[in-house]
């Protein structure tokens, strides 16, 4: 009797096993450096008394360092080699963003908010506390991603509001302009990279997964609208793809603008396993001035059931705003913008269609001015001057020596 119950057990498993599509976990591990430091992420704590709890990091993971991932796997998680076993307890917030790029080094003087532009946010955690264990550092992505065969860029933000216990060292490599980040005590501060950080990346360890699904529709991208971008009528466009084994030949690509679903749109063409159609038009839209929320997601792949929901939607947010040109009046009662800080703001979003003058009112402003990156349409005709009148001064303290620059252009 115990001989045919365990024949029975061993069958339903068996059975159980063949209807599921049980896909292997493989680990690629990238860095075997045996040096650590507490500088170059990817989570900066430098003590238990250290006042910069704000850091930002970037990394390029090569394609031939990859090479051992196929295209189209799922990575499901991220792990850095911790050298030590202190951590910080309480509400840290970490959030690590992740693209499949063609950019083959970090620019040394580049910035966390340019390098994350068109990057998707695969883990973030406001409750986060760092272990204090020494060894691989886990982060399970709480949305999966899918490589493409391409460089891999990789960012980590982190703000400290927790208790640490020490330094929290990670064990690096030397490499050639493919790290980039920085840590400080104020938020705008951090996103500045500091060139110091250009060429060391610490050790990683990739998860991933090979799908083996019949069929699937998801969106890869959406390429249209992009900022900067005015208000009015705009096409939808997106890019489709398929990890199933079948090919796709057609699906339901569905869509919303702030909550408010639009006419879904029949995709019908003939893709096989990891390829891509588009940009495709999926409808138009008359988006009023200000945030608008665009929301895309695939149904009914082949008229099938899509056995991997993860890569079905995306969404984006855009400021729909019309580029600036000629005077504005900043720092003033009823003035056009109310600090510097807001109207280069309004730049990066909305663009420059001629040249701009940020006329200050009188006052005293002691304000650190951060200004990170090229805003679009901004060039050698397009200029930007930010011009004083009588009793407009600029009077900054800085917070260290390190850091006396009133106007910070990176």
């Amino acid at each position: 009797m115990k001989i045919k119950n365990l024949l029975w057990t061993f069958a339903a498993l068996l059975l159980l096993m063949l209807s599921h599509k049980v896909e292997a976990q493989v680990q690629v591990v990238i860095g075997t450096g045996t040096q650590s430091s507490h500088l170059y992420g990817p989570i900066y704590r430098s003590s238990t008394a250290s006042s910069w709890d704000y850091s930002n990091y970037t990394y390029i993971y090569t394609s031939s360092e990859l090479s051992g991932i196929p295209a189209g796997a799922i990575i499901t998680e991220l792990a850095w080699e911790k050298a030590d076993a202190d951590g910080i307890s309480g509400h840290n917030f970490v959030e690590i963003q992740m693209e499949n790029t063609t950019q083959a080094t970090v620019p040394a003087t580049t910035n966390y908010l340019t390098e994350t532009a068109t990057s998707t946010v695969v883990f973030s955690d406001n409750e986060y506390t760092l272990p204090a264990i020494s060894g691989w550092l886990p982060f399970t992505l709480a949305t999966p991603f899918v490589y493409t065969g391409d460089n891999l860029k990789i960012s980590v933000g982190h703000v400290m509001n927790g208790t640490p216990s020490g330094s929290v060292p990670f064990y690096y490599d030397a490499v050639v302009g493919l790290g980039g980040g920085r840590a400080a005590a104020s938020p705008t501060e951090s996103t500045a990279y500091n060139a110091s950080y250009n060429d060391w990346r610490p050790n990683i360890r990739i998860s991933y997964t090979v799908p083996n699904i019949p069929d699937d529709a998801g969106i890869a991208s959406i390429d249209a609208p992009s900022a900067p971008v005015g208000p009015g009528l705009h096409d939808v466009d997106v890019t489709i793809t398929t990890l199933g084994t079948n090919p796709l030949t057609m699906a339901m690509i569905n869509w919303s603008v702030n909550g408010a679903p639009q006419p879904a749109y029949f995709w019908m063409g003939n893709l096989n396993q990891f390829e891509t159609d588009g940009p495709v038009t999926i409808g138009n839209f008359n988006f009023p001035p200000g945030l608008n929320t665009i929301k895309v997601w695939t149904s009914d792949p082949n008229f099938m059931t899509d056995g991997f929901p993860d890569n079905d939607t995306m969404e984006i947010t855009l400021n729909f705003v019309d580029p600036l040109i000629g005077q504005y009046s900043v720092g003033g009662p009823g003035d056009d913008f109310a600090s510097l800080e807001d109207a280069f703001d309004e730049l990066h979003e909305a663009g420059a269609a001629g040249p701009v003058i940020f006329q200050m009112s009188p006052g005293t402003y002691t304000d650190q001015i951060v200004i990170n990156g090229t805003a679009p349409g901004v060039s050698a005709t397009n200029t930007v001057t930010v011009r004083g009148t009588n009793g407009a001064t600029f009077l900054y303290e800085p917070l260290a020596s390190a850091d006396r620059a009133a106007f910070h252009i990176s």
